[in-house]
């Protein structure tokens, strides 16, 4: 059982479901912080006690993050996700790690996505040049939505209707027709 209210565990690619078992402490945490934009994984850096040997074969490379309320002690999952660089001064006694909550299987997972979403009046083949018809972003660009790539479960849709996103909607529809009409042939659309 940790010390602290946070547990870092370090797991299999395929250990994708949280367990008790994964509330432990694998190596001591002095730091961490993290970032994530609109749009992209989120990415979690920790300052770390060198446990030796992080980069061996056979190795764990995927880290469980969770983190126990002090008052009703219910243990919440926060962070799943591979360890993706070679840690700052390998042989220094504290070094620091990267670590971002992406699928192992992110591309299969948006293509899959993607393939639900191709339907009209969002979707229409015609508007997407030839050599990105099979491009998973191509299909999202129609959409007024952003890929939201979840700290714990990897990957979500959220759809907005806000002016911001308005906007590069009807540039993406007008470039689309654009190309379809050519230069000469310049469509008049009063948005």
């Amino acid at each position: 059982m940790p010390v602290w209210p946070f547990a870092f565990a370090l797991v299999d690619a395929s250990d994708t479901t949280f367990g008790p078992s994964h509330y432990r402490e694998d190596f001591k945490v002095f730091s961490m912080s993290g970032e994530g934009e609109e749009g992209d994984a989120f990415s979690l850096t920790l300052r770390i006690l060198n446990p030796g040997g992080l980069l061996q074969p056979g190795r764990k490379h995927w880290l469980w993050v969770a983190w126990r309320d002090p008052d009703s002690l219910v243990i919440t999952p926060i962070f799943f996700g591979q360890i993706v660089a070679i840690p700052s001064d390998l042989f220094g006694r504290v070094i620091e790690i990267n670590a971002v909550a992406r699928a192992a299987d992110h591309f299969a997972r948006l293509v899959a996505l993607a393939q639900t979403l191709k339907v009209q009046p969002n979707y229409d083949p015609i508007l997407i040049a030839q050599d990105r018809q099979n491009d998973p972003l191509a299909v999202l660009e129609g959409y007024s939505g952003r890929i939201a790539i979840d700290r714990t479960n990897h990957l979500d849709l959220y759809l907005r209707g806000s002016r911001r996103t308005a906007i590069p909607h009807a540039r993406w529809l007008l470039a689309g027709l654009l190309r379809i009409f050519g230069e000469r042939e310049r469509p008049q659309l009063n948005l």
